[in-house]
């Protein structure tokens, strides 16, 4: 943004911003950077966060720092791990089948997953869609 004053001397900032439809603010901004003791904890956090697979999150990162003698807040703990964009990875929950292993009693499996016929035209099977009138999917 500090090349807009470079780029034409013959106009005011005012009047860059306001044709490229830029806040003055914007255009003054600085993002503060960390001081040293908040640069330690972040420091440690990627690294806690590295060490675990990123399967920590903000509890489990907390209770680390509080271990290594930091005494720093949850929320604080959270808001500087949302600064490193790390984020836990969770686990997806296995889906269970409650009778995988059971026949229906109504129909019965005669492929047993033998999907190749030693014969033509033997095996024909199906697939039955119901659809809700009125309900798109």
């Amino acid at each position: 943004m500090k090349e807009l004053k470079k780029a034409n001397a013959d106009y005011t900032i005012t009047e860059l911003c306001r044709v490229l439809e830029v806040s003055m603010s914007s255009y003054y901004y600085e993002p503060a950077k960390p001081d040293e003791q908040e640069q330690v904890l972040l420091d440690l956090i990627e690294s806690i966060a590295e060490d675990s697979g990123n399967t920590y999150g903000r509890r489990r990162i907390h209770a680390e720092l509080n271990a290594l003698d930091h005494t720093i807040g949850v929320y604080k703990t959270a808001s500087l791990m949302n600064k490193l964009n790390i984020h836990a990875i969770v686990p997806k929950k296995k889906h269970y089948y409650p009778n995988s292993g059971d026949e229906h009693h109504y129909a019965q499996n005669l492929l047993k997953r033998q999907f190749n016929p030693k014969t033509h035209n033997t095996h024909w099977v199906g697939d039955i869609t119901y659809s809700v009138p009125g309900v798109q999917h």
